[in-house]
């Protein structure tokens, strides 16, 4: 499905993922006509007939219109919008429950937390409806912590009508764990079925486990089929009674559960108010107790649970009980002030949910029309003009997006006009001859494999959700009559028929499909089971389909009905393949670093053209079949012609494998006249090479974003990113775009001069050299040094100091020579070092810091920094520092103000930062998600997702526009507030 993020569907901007179904995705938007944040969930799996489903979610919407309950949220709004159906709710939507789920839960605190969810749907069932997928991701709260429930029926309407229309069709067991056996059975839900959900949610925070599951549906099924109430164990801290009930919630037969959630939600709301609990009130919690005056009816329950909300919240208020999961997992200063709304509510009679307007702290998004963000690579961000604050930063969105991604293949148009790259980010559209970009289309998918059609009108591109989609070269629009949806896991490779009315495709689903192009609706064969499939191509004639995989066996099959009609067995596991014109052979390559010719008609064999030094990742032929290619692990490319002689090599890696290195995996691929090799690393570097000689023609880098470390200049201009192989990249902020590449390692401090006039990096553990940040051009290099962890402009910029904490070097910037210190030792941490005329030059701190004149200079020297403090994080021009790791993150303001903040239990952090006002911090988890925090409260304020890889760096500019993050995906993302 498209990545939504920034994007408008009608008049709601989207701003970031909450959470995600097998089916829909739910978002937080911004609605600027109402001035209030909304829930869009957008459907995510291709439906055939889109306005019949819409209409079909509508009416179970008019059937949902009648619940009125605090904790529900009703849809306001529906369509579809560019081929997708959306849906809006009035709440705003924070975070999923499952969020939380992060850690076993005492029986009290469960019970507070849930009882507002079996109000609601208790309230449902009352109503005649039910819910008929809860899990802890359907339960979404929103900005004042309130659990909320919405969607009720909208998941088994999506699924049934997917599967009416396509039967056989793939759907998304998501969520299956926490059905009914008789839901997995294939019986529709009821509200008994909401009360099985509801033990299994209870089962699994409490135990800290899902009960009776297995890997699948069938299997989970067949073991809750099986179970008894032995087989649902407790740990021995769990009370007896409260055993009962969650096994009583979970019972095999639905007779023998509860029979609504009103009789659940009694027992959970004495057990907020930790009130006694027997087995005997387990059993019926709806009955009359012994003793009581008949006049109570059997509404009782619902009396007591309005009876227990009200105590709930005094107790609550009055400081009861243990601290609430929704809170983060942290004790806060005001747990008064933070829970009163989550308290229990009355079932009946129900009141109505006020309209969830925005305070006049986060004032409406406003985004040109325009515009529509993020912005890609050499885009001017000039849209963003207010610093990122307290009061706008729930109005955060990713601005713009530097670099490719991941790339993973590589393909020239037969015509020779195009060469495309697919990537986690999308397709993008090079110039042959000079190696420029000339079209970027965000697929909103991960793209795994790209193929040119033979005519060259039709690029296909099959993504790793396993959809295969097909755009129009000259007008680049995606074709949407048809939709190639039949894999269920991502494609691994497609290949055009030579007519080009075929399209084959195989997946990590080991499914060989092949469509027709061009039909009207989406005609496909029935997939083929093969082992292990890796590759695929056609025969010169089209008259076979051939893959390979690893069973060591290259498959051909009939291009019509898809018949087997030979085996061919190769010498070890095939890794790639390409088809020869106008000839019976394929090109193959082997995991046993054979490349050879295969034949694949009737008398088959294969003829070897070589071996390479290290694991092969790809083959290529030319159109004309004249040359073949091969590229290693290491980025070794070997090039042979038709008589299998060796034309040329080129020399990768010789230190061994290593496959992990974005910068030596190749993708290879022909330009159709057989004279230029294109050649691309997985980390989006591109080479044209003569594919006579191995010359190298041209590259373009300019995409590589994959940055380990960055720092920012002074002024805010300049972005310089560190990656591998000793590279650093320089980097305009106001544009994206980059400025130069140049040779060295990034060091602790800010390499920049205060005036931004230089530059300066380590070259080698000896050296640093010094660039003007005018032409970029090296002006000083500096020799010498034993090792060099820290680099500093000082003294008013006629100074470079360099070293690490045990020896700093001094250099003049006017004349380059080496400058005479003393050194000092102090007993403050920090080593002095002063100039012959003892004045204070600089100090340098136990963890490489390099200090010259900033405040809380003592705090800074005095601190120790730890091991777990993954995070590390020195604000040199306010002295504040900030640090995290496993379930903590610190903000050290000055010697006597260390405040940490809340909401980080059991999360780790990787990196942080702090803004120049010291009023918002920054930081990432290794879960590649972004969190900011109001320091003055310790509350986590937004969260940010998008980032696909583990998140590398984090900073804010000195003007506090942007917050940049860097990370293992191939992204560098701005991050900020539109006008």
């Amino acid at each position: 499905m498209k990545n939504l993020i920034g994007a408008t569907i009608d008049q709601y901007q989207i701003l970031v993922k909450v959470r995600e179904t097998g089916t829909r995705s739910l978002f937080r938007a911004y609605d600027p006509r109402t001035r209030r944040h909304v829930g869009v969930e957008v459907v995510k799996v291709q439906a055939v007939d889109r306005p019949a489903l819409l209409s079909l979610l509508n009416e179970q919407a008019g059937r949902n219109a009648k619940l009125n309950h605090p904790n529900i949220a009703s849809m306001i709004a529906s369509g579809i919008h560019e081929n997708l159906i959306y849906l809006v709710y009035d709440f705003y939507p924070a975070r999923p429950l499952r969020r939380f789920f992060n850690r076993k839960y005492p029986w009290h605190e469960l019970a507070r937390e849930l009882v507002s969810v079996s109000q609601a749907a208790a309230h449902a069932h009352q109503m005649g409806i039910c819910h008929g997928f809860l899990n802890p991701n359907s339960v979404v709260l929103n900005d004042k912590k309130i659990p909320i429930l919405f969607d009720f029926g909208f998941e088994r309407i999506i699924t049934d009508h997917i599967l009416a229309r396509a039967p056989g069709a793939w759907i998304n067991k998501w969520g299956y764990e926490y059905c009914a056996p008789e839901q997995l059975n294939g019986a529709p839900p009821d509200a008994r079925s909401d009360v099985y959900s509801m033990g299994v949610i209870l089962h699994e925070w409490i135990k800290g486990e899902i009960p009776l599951l297995e890997p699948t549906p069938l299997d989970t099924l067949r073991k809750r089929n099986f179970a008894g109430e032995k087989d649902i164990k407790f740990d021995k801290d769990v009370p007896p009674a409260i055993q009962t009930m969650i096994a009583k919630c979970l019972a095999l037969n639905p007779d023998d559960r509860y029979q609504s959630m009103q009789e659940a939600g009694v027992i959970l709301a004495r057990g907020a108010l930790d009130l006694t609990i027997t087995r005997s009130m387990v059993k019926k919690p709806l009955a009359v107790p012994a003793g009581r005056p008949t006049l109570i009816r059997p509404w009782v329950g619902v009396g007591l649970v309005l009876a227990l909300a009200i105590g709930a919240g005094l107790a609550w208020v009055a400081g009861a009980g243990q601290r609430s999961g929704f809170g983060g997992g942290t004790e806060t200063s005001s747990p008064a002030a933070a829970m009163p709304s989550k308290t229990l509510k009355p079932t009946s009679p129900p009141v109505a949910t006020n309209p969830i307007i925005s305070s006049p702290t986060t004032a409406p998004t406003r985004m040109p029309a325009s515009i529509t963000f993020p912005l890609f690579q050499e885009t001017p961000v000039g849209s963003v003009s207010q610093a990122i604050q307290i009061a706008n930063v729930k109005r955060m969105i990713p601005i713009s997006v530097w670099g490719i991604g991941d790339l993973n293949d590589l393909t020239v148009s037969p015509d020779g006009r195009h060469v495309a790259a697919g990537s986690s980010r999308g397709l993008f559209i090079f110039d042959p001859h000079t190696l420029e970009l000339q079209k970027y289309i965000d697929t909103y998918s991960w793209v795994s494999a790209i193929e040119f059609s033979p005519d060259s009108g039709l690029i296909a591109a099959g993504d790793r959700d396993g959809l295969i989609r097909v755009w129009d070269t000259d007008t680049w629009q995606e074709i949407t009559e048809t939709a190639y949806s039949g894999h269920t896991m991502g494609v691994l490779d497609l290949a055009f028929s030579p007519d080009g009315k075929r399209l084959a495709s195989v997946a990590l689903d080991n499914n060989l499909i092949q469509w027709n192009v061009g039909a009207r609706e989406s005609i496909k064969s029935d997939p083929v089971q093969v082992l292990s499939v890796s590759c695929v191509t056609y025969s010169s004639d089209g008259r076979r389909v051939v893959t390979g995989g690893g069973d060591f066996k290259v498959n051909v099959w009939d291009g019509e009905s898809l018949a087997l009609v030979r085996s061919i067995t190769f010498s070890s596991k095939v890794v790639d393949m390409a088809g020869i014109r106008e000839s019976p052979l394929v090109l193959v390559g082997g995991s046993d670093r054979r490349v050879a010719l295969v034949g694949i008609e009737d008398e088959p064999g294969s003829e070897t053209l070589g071996n390479l030094q290290f694991p092969l990742v790809g083959v290529a032929a030319s159109l004309d079949g004249k040359t073949f290619a091969a590229g290693d692990v290491n980025g070794g490319i070997f090039v042979w012609n038709r008589e299998g002689a060796q034309v040329w090599r080129t020399q990768g890696n010789t230190l061994g494998a290593i496959a992990g290195s974005l910068g030596s995996v190749h993708n290879l691929a022909f330009n159709p006249d057989g004279k230029t090799l294109y050649s691309a690393l997985r980390n989006g570097t591109l080479r044209a090479l003569d594919a006579s000689t191995g010359r190298e023609l041209r590259q373009n880098q300019s995409l590589d974003a994959h940055a380990r470390r960055f720092t920012i200049s002074h002024n805010g201009n300049y972005l310089i990113s560190q990656h591998d192989n000793n590279m650093v990249r320089v980097w305009e902020i106001s544009n994206g775009s980059l400025a130069r590449q140049l040779t060295g390692e990034i060091k602790t401090g800010n390499p920049f001069s205060q005036d931004d006039r230089y530059l300066a990096l380590s070259a080698d553990p000896s050296t640093v050299k010094v660039f003007s940040t005018n032409d970029w051009e090296e002006i000083h290099a500096f020799n010498g040094h034993q090792k060099v962890e820290a680099i500093q402009f000082v003294q008013g910029d006629t100074q470079v100091a360099a070293g690490y904490d045990q020896v700093i070097r001094l250099w003049s910037m006017s004349s380059g020579q080496q400058l005479k210190t003393k050194k000092q030792f102090s007993g403050s941490g920090c080593s002095n070092y002063l100039d012959l005329k003892d004045k204070p030059v600089l100090s340098i701190t136990n963890y490489h810091f390099i200090l010259t004149g900033v405040q809380n200079r003592s705090m800074l020297c005095n601190f120790n920094r730890a091991d777990f403090m993954r995070a590390f994080y020195v604000d040199d021009v306010n002295g504040r520092l900030v640090y995290g790791g496993n379930s903590q993150l610190v903000a050290v303001l000055s010697e006597s103000d260390t405040r940490e903040m809340s909401g980080v239990n059991l999360r780790n952090v990787v990196s942080a930062a702090i803004n120049l006002d010291g009023n918002l911090l920054a930081a990432a988890y290794d879960d590649n998600t972004i969190h900011l925090w109001d320091v003055s409260t310790r509350q986590e304020v937004m969260s940010l997702f998008g980032h696909t890889g583990s998140i590398t760096d984090l900073r804010f500019t000195p003007d506090g526009k942007f917050l940049i993050s860097s990370s293992l995906d191939g992204t560098i993302r701005l991050w900020g507030v539109p006008k």
